[in-house]
């Protein structure tokens, strides 16, 4: 990974400066629903996340005993 990025830094550079400079409009380009549909799928993988940290936890604390 390391690699890539040193090979090509210049032009991650370039491309990072150019887009720090652009505004993507993105909430005026979501309808409500494209929002909705973003927000719960946001919710799911947050759930989701927990979910394996409660589990992590729950195994730590198994081996542990």
């Amino acid at each position: 990974m390391l690699e890539k990025l040193s090979k090509g830094f210049e032009q991650y550079v370039d491309i990072l400066s150019h887009m720090r400079g652009e505004y993507f409009n993105i909430l005026d380009r979501l309808s409500t629903g494209d929002v909705y549909h973003l927000e719960r799928s946001i919710d799911r993988f947050e759930s989701s996340r927990e979910l394996r940290e409660l589990q992590d936890q729950f195994l730590d604390m198994y081996s542990d005993y």
